[in-house]
């Protein structure tokens, strides 16, 4: 289902870049559209203690991160360049033992704000700051040595599935290498950047477990953590 909301989103995203390249706003503001992958670290420690101790694997530290993005790019006070961009990422790790497996999907929809304060060239660096929704599902099994699909579908697999809702801030910095046209001896508004930071969890005890059934009295997790990605855009 994560991937279903994000292929949504990316749609919505296109049509929201096509919608404001229709419109006649000032020259000096384009529409910016990036690809990123990378890593994020998490500590999931309050959840993992619980997990362990009802015979559950843990869920990893270390997940994949990938995503789509785009931002309004223009001048701030006709000096500064700016970016006001809305990201769509997803995170997923798997902890596979024996007969267990726990793995977890993520989605972080995220509103930056980013400045660059170094613009020399093709190189262009600056921090950014901004506010998201991050929702994660952990699905948890273990010793599922049910013989086969019949005796699967009567019940007799152990299972769980969790829901966490965060808010997170997120706190970091993006550096851009923008592309030569050899040819014309201009730089093009594609390049690649190399980003990280940290994101907080501004609220880390909203559980559930399906269609909004609240799960009162959960470990408090900070769902975020720190993160580095790679990626091609425009701006």
């Amino acid at each position: 289902m994560q991937l279903w909301k994000l292929m949504g989103l990316a749609g919505c995203m296109q049509a929201m870049s096509l919608a404001a390249l229709g419109q006649s706003i000032d020259a000096n503001v384009r529409i910016g559209l990036d690809a990123v992958a990378g890593l994020q670290v998490s500590d999931y420690g309050p959840v993992n203690e619980i997990l362990v101790r009802n015979g559950y694997n843990g869920v990893r530290s270390n997940s994949a991160r990938f995503g789509i993005g785009v931002a309004l790019c223009g001048p701030l006070t006709g000096k500064l360049p700016v970016r006001l961009g809305f990201q769509a990422m997803m995170n997923t790790n798997e902890n596979l033992s024996g007969n267990s497996r726990t793995s977890l999907t993520g989605l972080n929809t995220q509103l930056n704000l980013e400045l660059d304060v170094v613009n020399k060239g093709a190189f262009i660096a600056g921090p950014l700051i901004g506010i998201g929704v991050l929702t994660s599902t952990i699905e948890a099994s273990k010793d599922n040595q049910v013989g086969g699909f019949n005796s699967y579908v009567a019940g007799n697999a152990k299972g769980i599935t969790l829901h966490h809702l965060t808010f997170p801030l997120n706190m970091g910095g993006r550096v851009w290498l923008r592309m030569r046209n050899n040819a014309a001896q201009q730089l093009k508004r594609q390049g690649f950047f190399l980003a990280g930071g940290y994101m907080l969890g501004l609220d880390g005890q909203n559980w559930h477990w399906a269609n909004n059934v609240s799960l009162p009295n959960g470990p408090s997790l900070n769902a975020g953590g720190w993160y580095v990605q790679l990626g091609f855009g425009a701006r």
